[in-house]
């Protein structure tokens, strides 16, 4: 299958803050993806070890009171994905659906047979997956306020903003959290959360999830 480098990390976010809020979670999550409060500790040896543990046995109290309320699906292709995100919506009673996760756009068909090893190249013909977030609020049994993401390289902001604000309507969202890959992979990262009607707030830093 295609798949990408993310690990999950911001949605991984997202539902931790969901969790602190009192709300009950289903992590639907790829195969390998950064969980809520997993892998936020890292131990640096250069600084004393005791102000470093209490803050881990602090995380692990707090995980310990709340994960009964978060349950884990995992997948590992698109049509996994497709399958239990359907699922879900068609028989969980759901409030808010954040579509942060980032499946790829393109698959690959199944190939009948053994593929030969003796040509010297290989094409693969790559077709439209199905745009999920599309069929989101026609799978779900109940009202339901749609989360959708964009993300683009390299953009000016207004740009972006212009581009989620477009994603929003064409997806039938209910927010738009926009994204740059060079914000991501700066310090100093910048999201901003785009309404159907145009609205634009922006957060940075400490503020993002």
């Amino acid at each position: 299958h295609i798949a990408n480098f993310s690990k999950g990390e911001f949605p991984s976010k997202i539902a931790r803050e969901c969790l602190l809020a009192g709300h009950n979670v289903i992590y639907l999550h790829a195969k390998g993806a950064r969980r809520p409060f997993c892998r936020e500790f890292t131990f640096d040896p250069a600084k004393p070890a005791g102000p470093q543990l209490k803050e881990l046995l602090k995380t692990q109290k707090i995980f310990q009171k709340l994960q009964k309320n978060i349950r884990y699906v995992e997948f590992i292709e698109f049509k996994d994905y497709a399958k239990s995100l359907e699922q879900i919506l068609r028989t969980e009673n759901i409030d808010i659906a954040f579509l942060g996760a980032a499946v790829s756009d393109y698959g690959i068909g199944s190939f009948p047979g053994k593929i030969s090893s003796t040509e010297e190249e290989l094409c693969l013909r790559l077709t439209k997956n199905l745009k999920v977030i599309k069929k989101v609020k026609d799978w779900s049994r109940r009202p339901i306020f749609q989360v959708g993401f964009k993300l683009l390289s390299g953009a000016p902001a207004d740009e972006l903003i212009e581009k989620a604000y477009i994603s929003g309507l064409t997806n039938k969202s209910d927010l738009t959290i926009a994204n740059d890959l060079s914000s991501i992979r700066s310090k100093e990262r910048e999201v901003y959360i785009v309404t159907p009607d145009r609205g634009v707030h922006k957060l940075r830093g400490n503020d993002v999830a």
